[in-house]
């Protein structure tokens, strides 16, 4: 009897373990999944709160009047209408500002919108009253003004301020939500907006062109015969002989300033140059009596010319290797000698 009294005792006891154990397991997932939850729902707190919708308000509904009673400050209906809630950059809006004020209340003042970057209020209308059968006297105003940046933006807040019973109070204006579109893609008239202001240019009076065209026209005329009297001096050179080539260009040394020295060196390549054509010698790699001394040979002019023609070249020498400094007359007369020599030998036969 002991023994099977025990045995009971046994058997009770491991059932009391079992279902003991079964409840632990049972609130411990209970906690578990408590715990989960709450942590999921904390975690996705502020995805729902990024992820709410911005509702504007809707610029047709029909307005509410609240009960009057005593120390609300909500009796007052104030708001904001427009008809185009997605403008254009640069688009004219029309937003009407309504306050709809039952009987009793008398309005401090007319909230005016406050202009800021985005929103340019151009022009402001006058205020409007009327007296609805039900009472309620409804003040507005129509403003005409442009949003310059595109995205989506809500008007700023305006209060309105009234006296109820004795009690000065404010309401806020309910606010607009308009959305700009950064293309103008639905636009008929894709040129930009706003219009650059116009540019005042200088106004010059035809009369002005007149003896600018005849200061203009004087000038080609000059330089045209000026540059064809050149061109016919330059041709008649070239088509000359070689004398006469050599005494135009002797006599247009005359014309130019230059240092005596030069003159008498120029005079020398001229001679030379006219030697050089004429006899086919290479006179200006051939010294004065080398020169001399050829032409002598070949017997080509008379004594006196060729005598006259080495004093020429040796004073150039003298200048060129001895540093003689002639007077300053002397390249003139220098100048007049060679193209008498030219002259002379031009008369030849």
């Amino acid at each position: 009897m002991n023994l099977l009294a025990s045995s009971d005792v046994i058997s009770v006891e491991r059932r009391f373990l079992v279902i003991a154990g079964i409840r632990y397991r049972r609130d411990t997932i209970y906690r578990v999944l408590t715990k989960a939850y709450y942590l999921l729902f904390a975690f996705s707190m502020p995805f729902l709160w990024v992820g709410m919708p911005i509702y504007a308000q809707n610029a047709t509904a029909t307005p509410f009047v609240p009960p009057i009673n005593a120390g609300q400050a909500d009796i007052v209906n104030a708001y904001l209408t427009a008809a185009n809630l997605s403008p254009l950059v640069g688009d004219i809006i029309e937003v009407h500002i309504i306050i709809e004020a039952p009987p009793g209340v008398q309005l401090a003042n007319l909230p005016e919108f406050p202009a800021d970057d985005i929103f340019a209020v151009l022009e402001t209308g006058d205020i409007t009253r009327e007296t609805r059968a039900d009472g309620v006297t409804v003040y507005s105003r129509i403003l005409e003004m442009i949003i310059w940046l595109p995205g989506q933006h809500l008007t700023p807040e305006m209060p309105v301020t009234f006296t109820y019973n004795g009690v000065t109070m404010s309401n806020p204006v309910k606010s607009l939500f308009f959305t700009v579109p950064s293309v103008l893609e639905t636009a008929p008239d894709r040129s930009l907006r706003p219009f650059a202001p116009p540019i005042e240019l200088p106004y010059i009076s035809p009369l002005w062109l007149i003896p600018l065209i005849v200061v203009l026209g004087s000038i080609v005329f000059i330089l045209r015969r000026v540059l064809r009297r050149r061109n016919g001096r330059i041709a008649g050179i070239i088509g000359g002989t070689p004398a006469q080539i050599a005494i135009a260009e002797l006599e247009d040394l005359k014309t130019q300033s230059l240092p005596v020295s030069t003159i008498y060196l120029l005079v020398a390549d001229k001679l030379r140059g006219y030697l050089q054509v004429v006899h086919q010698i290479n006179a200006a790699e051939l010294t004065t009596a080398e020169l001399n001394q050829l032409l002598k040979q070949h017997n080509s002019f008379p004594e006196p010319l060729r005598k006259g023609l080495q004093q020429v070249l040796e004073q150039a020498d003298l200048v060129k290797f001895a540093r003689f400094e002639p007077e300053p007359d002397a390249g003139v007369r220098l100048v007049n000698y060679a193209i008498r020599w030219l002259q002379a030998i031009e008369k030849q036969p």
